[in-house]
């Protein structure tokens, strides 16, 4: 398997609204967290900048691939992560992705996370 499939597999495949909840919250308290631990640093290093630059990475990858697979769930491209650089839209797009229930059975981004049970 290369480098690039193992990776985009990633980002393939279908997450149900409750477990994109969960890792969600889960994600955006962790970077929080480290963020607050960030700004209690003195603000004129620029060493804050830096670490808050390499936390965002990381970040921002597990945001897109939760993003990505919830909206295969509902059946929707993955593209719509793109959002991201408009935050109002993209706070609607995490509350369609939070409430929405996703497609029953396959489509064309895998098998139901849920197996077919609600």
């Amino acid at each position: 398997m290369s480098d690039e499939q193992k990776y985009a597999g990633l980002f393939s495949g279908r997450l149900n609204k409750a477990k994109f909840t969960v890792y969600f919250f889960i994600n955006f308290l962790v970077y929080a967290a480290i963020f607050f631990a960030l700004y209690q640093m003195p603000s004129d290093s620029a060493l804050v900048i830096v670490l808050g630059i390499i936390v965002s990475i990381p970040y921002l990858l597990v945001l897109g691939m939760i993003t990505v697979k919830r909206a295969h769930d509902i059946d929707w491209s993955g593209a719509w992560f793109g959002l991201i650089l408009i935050p109002v839209a993209y706070i609607v797009l995490l509350i369609i992705l939070m409430i929405k229930d996703g497609t029953e059975g396959s489509n064309k981004y895998g098998e139901d996370p849920l197996g077919g049970a609600l």
